[in-house]
């Protein structure tokens, strides 16, 4: 009996031309490169005076941001900077006021603003409700060392309320305020709080003043002139023309004197220099307060 084999091939391989797969490429999303955690001791005093002094050491006119970032878990404030040279000067500041503070660097990948695949943002933005040369809300130190007199641990106890998976930044961003920057409200150093009520108060009495009087000079002229008309009327009657003549002149002289008042009453010098007297009394006493303080 006949057997038929057949050959075998060692190597099954195709026809057809075939490509390398492309290799794949894994971008990393890159952060800031400037930034830095800070960790404070906590055996260390709460003062008030060393932020405002590493603050007027802050001269660099590069912005700068100062965030508290916070997760269910943990809290931590990071410190954002412009360049790598004002993150170290920023970083030896911080340690020249808080010697027991601890500055590690953080990666650029893991910035705390930085958005991951899957994740999106929420943004809000606080502004001031006043004017910039009104004072805010200060702390000194008593009240830092009070039972709950830290603003910060109540800004720490909300973090703790996120959900898993999220975070919270809370950052304030800060820049070197320009020289100038009080020059249009600097008047408001050595003016009383209440001067522009003062101001209308006055200037109401003052034409209110001019207006009752006016009003009574009226008054007295009709009640005189009333008493007068009767009295020329009866003398007319009775024909007494002198009395009656002698009535006319005073009439005439009274109705001139009170024209010549009202002229006088409306010239521009005396206005002037009632104004100009005004005026510099008023410098006086913005002198005093500003000595005074």
């Amino acid at each position: 009996m006949a057997q038929i084999s057949t050959p075998t091939s060692q190597h099954n391989t195709p026809t057809a031309p075939t490509l390398p797969l492309p290799a794949m490429r894994l971008d990393t999303q890159m952060g800031s490169q400037h930034l830095a955690m800070i960790i404070p001791s906590d055996e260390g005093e709460l003062q008030a005076s060393a932020m405002e002094n590493w603050f007027q050491a802050c001269s660099s006119d590069e912005p700068f941001c100062l965030e508290l970032v916070g997760t269910r878990r943990e809290q931590g404030f990071v410190l954002r900077t412009s360049s790598q040279a004002q993150l170290t000067l920023l970083c030896k500041q911080f340690e020249a006021q808080y010697p027991q503070a601890e500055i590690t660097r953080i990666a650029p990948s893991a910035d705390p603003l930085l958005l991951r695949p899957g994740e999106h943002a929420l943004i809000g933005e606080f502004t001031l409700a006043k004017a910039a040369w009104m004072p805010i809300k200060t702390f000194p130190a008593k009240a830092l060392t009070e039972a709950g007199g830290d603003p910060l641990a109540n800004l720490l106890a909300a973090m703790e309320t996120v959900g898993a998976g999220e975070r919270i930044i809370s950052q304030l961003a800060l820049v070197r305020a320009p020289d100038d920057w009080i020059a249009p409200a600097l008047r408001k150093a050595v003016e009383h709080p209440l001067q522009q009520e003062r101001d209308r108060f006055a200037a109401s009495l003052k034409g209110g003043d001019g207006a009752d009087l006016a009003r009574g000079w009226r008054i007295f002229f009709g009640f005189f002139g009333v008493l007068a008309a009767l009295w020329g009327y009866r003398w007319y009657r009775e024909g007494a023309f002198l009395p009656l003549a002698l009535l006319v002149v005073v009439a005439a002289l009274a109705i001139i004197g009170g024209s010549s008042g009202g002229s006088s009453r409306g010239d521009p010098r005396s206005t002037i220099c009632s104004s100009s007297r005004r005026s510099s009394c008023a410098l006086h006493f913005i002198c005093t307060c500003g000595s005074s303080s």
